[in-house]
This record gives C-alpha cells, structure tokens and sequence, in this order.
C-alpha cells in the first residue's frame, strides 16, 4: 500500500465544534487556574486580568500570521511544509515541527500535573501524579479508537467546560459580596521584573493554539476551517479568562488572595476566592471546573502532538511506521502511543514549572518561524499579482502586518522568558539539549535515506496532501 493510499484512510471526522475545543482546549488550562497566584503576588489583583489581556492580543496576532499559512497550506505537517514551500528549509521545518511537539508535550504535561492536584482535594489517598498517569492512559485509549471518537469526546468536555466557566462570573455577580474598590490599578511597588513574570504566566494562559494545525487531513475544507477554529477558540477563552477574572478579584483585595493561597504565590486564587462565596463549598466547585479544563487539555494536546509527529512522517522526516495508519479506526497508532509515552514522562517529573518552562521556551521562537514563513507567503504571492484575498481561501485583512508583529513579539518574549522565571536556566537548557539531540538525529535520518538513493524533500512534495485547488492558488 502506497502513501498516497495511507493518506486517504484518514477519516475527515472532526467537526468544526470539535475544532473549536481543541483549540479553546490547549488554550485554557493550568496558567488559567494555577498560575493566577504568580500573577496576582508580583502585580496585584486587577492586573491580573490585564495580563490576560496582554496575553490574548499577543496570542491573536501570532494566530493571524498563522492563520494565512493554515488557510494556503492546510497540510497534516504544518509547519514542516511551511518551512519546505515557503522558506525552502526543510531542515528548520523539521526544528519547527519538534518545537510544536515538545510544546504540546510540555503542555499537556504541566496540565496533568495540575489535574492530579485538583483530583487530590477530593480524593487524597492516592499521590496526585498517579491521576495524571491514569487521565493520560485513558485518552492515549480514546485516541486510538478514531478521530470521530476523539472530536465528540473533545466536543462533550469543551462544552461542559464553557459552561463552569461561565457560571463563575454568574455566580460572583448575583452573590451580592462583591467590591470593585479590590481592584487595584496602581501599585507602587510593581517593579520591571514583577510585570515580565506576570506578562510571562500570563501568555502562557493562551500558548496552545497551533495544536490544530496538523489536524488539516481529519478536518473537512481545513483551508478554511482551522484558522477561523483557531480565531474562535482563542477568543471563546480570552473571554472567560477576562470576565472570570473581573468577577473573582472583586471578591477579595491582593493581599487576602494570596493568604488564602495555602500552597503559596503558586496556587489558584480563583479557588479560594470561591470559598468567600459557599463557605468552602466554592472550593469543590472550582476545583470541579479545574478537572474538566484539564481533561479537555489533555485529550487535545494528546490528539495534536500525535498528529504532528505523523505529519511529520508524511513530511518523510520520521520512519514510516509513524505515518501508517490502522485500516479499522483509521488513525496513526504510533505516533499516539509515543506522544502519550512522552507526557506520561512528564507527568512522572513532577516538575511542573520546569515543563511550563520548556513550553514557553519552544512556543516563542516557534511563533518567529511562522511569522516569518507568513511574512515571506503573502510578499511572494503579492509578486505574483492580484489580490490576496482572491488567493487565500482565509484571508484576514491586514495582510503582512500580522507576521511583522508576531516576529517581533517572538523576540520579545523570548528575552521576557529570559528575565521572568527562576527555572530559566534548567528549563532552557532541557529544550537546547532536546533540540541538539533532534538535528543530530536528522543529519544521520537524511544521510541514511541518501545512501538508499532517497532524497527526503523530494518524497515530502511527491506524497504532499495540499489539496490540488489550494496548490492552484499559489499562481
């Protein structure tokens, strides 16, 4: 059976609800209920929700340059095809592509070390990480059962999600226990360092938009698709983070949020907030809510790091055991149990900032990669004549814009990355040993193919799955 055959057994079986929760799914998560405590003990409680503010603008922007390369190039590799036909370098896609994964990893990992601590409230006779070894387990199985199995699980915990969001604003408003006079705009004593650290959490709250980007051969018109689910998901969450956010600061001035943290700056002041409200019982409530985001989590980052690495086997830059896919559920095996393998190991770290650290460190020089391959994109077919918005099925007005600023951002962050975490240097020094250990695989993998007589790029174009109406609009 030949690729091109592999290719079309799989199932186009994602709704465009499940999407949307895929993405909204690895966007919400633990820097929405964990890392509240960091931002709120270095910045104050309404700056809390600035940062979030801060954190989704930066987040829409690196969508947008995104979103042009998703719509003209809907491919299963994502950015390793970007990488190939728009900045000729085969070789940074391949870095691109481990950078997604590893963040998807990084992610999934910090967010089932939370999960285990949320599980404990209820259940504290287990060591929390076991949850998160058990959590991982289940969706590695409910991956491998289909696509069409995974969207409706992610379709089910997304929505269910939304609404325990939703009722936290709902349920703080109508308490009658609110004072906005907690808010605080201005405190003397917020340093340069204070905001990097909060900026830093707080757009880690949004880092995991670019899961969907493989899921381009599973989903129908992706081209279209994708980048409005990557809009709408960013936005849905960008949502609740602000108006949550109002709604518990008004609960409780910074310095009381913070003692009611009982693990310390690093713990979530939304839960505890909550308390003021149900006499404790608001604790269960949130700690409910923090269980079905991080389920939600989990299942995306689980689905998007698995079909990367098979996005990346069509790209011919893995063995092609990570590319066949199983003729009953119709969805790549080996790539889901490695993933799964990966944040098992994470998760039995328990490093959580640590891996939070990592994720950030490959995020933020993945979103300079895109914006510049997005940059080069819309230059190149502009040469070419007529109107962008006739040649890219998504077009978003602003054309090159979007990519200048999320280059400049990618800098930006990554130096804030530098200056804000304690971790930076154990953190950073796991990802250049990982990326290192990466390119010393990929110059023996080509070296191998080139002694068989294969030139892996030009497999990678012959077995490509852009669709051919979408490859036409490249002229």
């Amino acid at each position: 059976m030949n690729d091109l055959q592999e290719g079309k057994q799989m199932e186009r079986g994602i709704s465009f609800l499940g999407l949307v929760t895929l993405a909204s799914g690895t966007v919400t998560g633990v820097g929405f209920l964990m890392m509240s405590g960091d931002i709120v003990s270095h910045v104050g409680s309404f700056n809390l929700v600035v940062t979030y503010i801060v954190g989704m603008m930066a987040e829409i922007f690196a969508m947008l340059a995104a979103a042009t390369l998703a719509s003209s190039y809907p491919s299963a590799g994502s950015v390793v095809t970007y990488a190939r036909k728009v900045l000729n370098n085969h070789t940074l896609g391949f870095l691109a592509a481990c950078a997604l994964w590893l963040g998807m990893i990084a992610i999934d990992g910090a967010e089932l070390m939370a999960l285990g601590r949320y599980i404990y409230y209820f259940l504290p006779q287990m060591d929390y990480y076991w949850w998160g070894v058990i959590v991982t387990i289940v969706f590695i199985a409910i991956n491998l059962l289909g696509v069409s199995m995974t969207s409706k699980t992610q379709s089910i915990l997304g929505l269910v999600m939304w609404s325990g969001l939703m009722s936290v604003p709902l349920i703080v408003l109508s308490s009658g226990q609110t004072d906005i006079s907690y808010w605080q705009t201005f405190q003397e004593t917020i340093g340069f360092n204070d905001w990097m650290t909060a900026i830093f959490f707080g757009v880690y709250c949004y880092v995991g938009f670019v899961t969907i980007l493989p899921a381009a051969e599973e989903t129908v018109e992706p081209e279209i698709r994708i980048p409005k689910a990557m809009l709408v998901g960013t936005l849905i969450t960008g949502f609740f983070y602000i108006a949550g956010g109002l709604a518990i600061t008004t609960l409780r001035p910074t310095s009381e949020l913070l003692a009611l943290a009982d693990n310390g700056p690093f713990a979530s002041v939304w839960v505890k907030a909550m308390e003021v409200i149900w006499n404790g019982k608001g604790a269960v409530w949130m700690n409910s809510i923090a269980i079905i985001t991080s389920l939600t989590t989990a299942n995306a980052c689980v689905y998007g790091g698995a079909r990367m690495l098979y996005g990346m086997a069509r790209e011919r830059q893995l063995p092609e055991s990570f590319r066949k896919i199983s003729e009953r559920f119709r969805i790549p095996i080996i790539p889901i149990i490695v993933t799964g393998g990966a944040i098992l190991f994470c998760v039995l770290t328990g490093a959580i900032r640590i891996v939070s650290v990592i994720a950030n460190f490959v995020f933020f020089p993945l979103w300079g990669i895109i914006g510049l391959a997005s940059y080069k994109n819309l230059s190149n077919k502009l040469k070419a004549g007529g109107k962008l918005s006739d040649k890219i099925p998504f077009y978003i007005p602003g054309g090159r814009l979007w990519p200048v600023v999320t280059i400049i951002m990618a800098v930006a962050f990554t130096i804030i990355t530098f200056l804000a975490t304690d971790d930076v240097i154990f953190g950073g020094g796991i990802t250049v040993v990982f990326f290192v250990v990466m390119w010393l695989y990929y110059i023996l993998w080509n070296k191998y193919n080139k002694n068989k007589g294969i030139d892996i790029v030009t497999e990678a174009e012959k077995y490509e799955t852009i669709k051919a109406d979408v490859q036409s609009w490249e002229a």
